[in-house]
């Protein structure tokens, strides 16, 4: 069974994700909860996937879901150092095109 960290650090209205692991169906309840709570306040998100070694349709579904929830609140969300295999992946699928990405590291 796949794994996931999720750990979160705070600055006033800029809230970063730091994902350690697979972001798949198996670990996507968990990706959900971790990331659509608690966004009260929070202005500008930063999903730091230095540290992901896979992402599935079910791991961009939640981050999609975020990204639409921030930005009709007025907000910003960037995804940061993707490694190869989830650049590979956001490619595929067109959401290169939607997410911004920052200091890609692949």
């Amino acid at each position: 069974m796949s794994q996931i960290t999720v750990a979160k650090k705070r600055e006033n209205e800029k809230l970063t994700f730091l994902l350690d692991g697979r972001a798949d169906s198996s670990t996507a309840e968990q990706l959900r909860e971790e990331m659509l709570n608690d966004l009260d306040g929070v202005t500008n998100i930063e999903v730091d996937c230095e540290k992901l070694s896979y992402i599935s349709s079910s791991g961009l579904r939640i981050i999609l879901i975020l990204f639409k929830r921030i930005t009709a609140a007025g907000g910003t969300l960037v995804i940061t150092k993707p490694t190869r295999k989830v650049m590979e992946v956001l490619k595929i699928t067109g959401l290169i095109e939607i997410f911004p990405i920052k200091d890609n590291i692949a």
